[in-house]
């Protein structure tokens, strides 16, 4: 099976503190990995190196087969760019085509139907119209989804997707990226806080504190002492 992410001993630092240090793993096409761990261990700067916004201080990492750029979509933890900017629903989602698209924001043929696709399979062609914000957080998180669709729909680099949904949201969230996986051949490597729903996703669970200290099955993970530390904290 061909990966489509490769990475090799990456480390990185900030203000000469160690982040995280030689971290090597694959994701292979289609594949699934939820990253798990304590608070402040480098799971956010892990996703931030490997989409580009941080750089790493040592080792490498391949996205794709090293001859193509492959295209990542990133959903960070957290995004106020376009929180009280006006703009609609479909504005924000057309911006994902910003890094790859020569003449953006006038798309291509296929890059129109690239984006109702993703709209459609995302079930929110209702929103599209509608301001950015005003819609509610669950709203507001997938159309950042579709925006990150956009942007690339083989890699999936997503930061605590959930945080701050109610369970309503968050389960129709999950379901929605457990979907893309599945049906969309997308491959995922998400950081998650919810380690109840995280053992419950298809694919490997990462364990990470300043480096990967686990990366197994779910059932696998819940046999070792990591587990075990972080289900006291529950």
């Amino acid at each position: 099976m061909t990966n489509v992410l490769q990475v090799e001993h990456l480390s990185a630092s900030y203000n000469d503190q160690t982040v995280f240090a030689d971290v090597s793993f694959s994701l292979p096409e289609a594949g699934f990995i939820t990253v798990v761990g304590p608070n402040g261990a480098g799971k956010s700067t892990l996703l931030k190196v490997l989409c580009g916004i941080r750089k790493a201080t040592s080792g490498r990492f391949t996205a794709g087969n090293g001859k193509e750029r492959l295209q990542k979509g990133f959903l960070p933890q957290e995004n106020r760019q376009f929180q009280d900017f006006p703009a609609t629903a479909y504005e924000v989602i057309e911006s994902g085509f910003k890094d790859d698209h020569l003449f953006w924001p006038f798309l291509s043929k296929a890059k129109q139907q690239k984006l109702d696709s993703i709209c459609s399979f995302m079930e929110i062609k209702d929103l599209l119209l509608k301001q950015y914000r005003n819609l509610s957080g669950g709203q507001r998180r997938k159309v950042l989804l579709c925006r990150a669709l956009c942007a690339g729909e083989q890699l999936l680099l997503l930061d605590e997707p959930v945080a701050g949904l109610d369970l309503q949201s968050t389960d129709i969230l999950y379901k929605l990226i457990v979907r893309l996986n599945m049906e969309r051949k997308a491959a995922v490597l998400m950081v998650s806080h919810d380690l109840n729903r995280a053992l419950q996703l298809p694919g490997l669970i990462m364990h990470f504190d300043h480096g990967i200290r686990f990366l197994g099955t779910p059932l696998e993970y819940r046999k070792t002492e990591f587990f075990r530390n972080e289900e006291e904290h529950l």
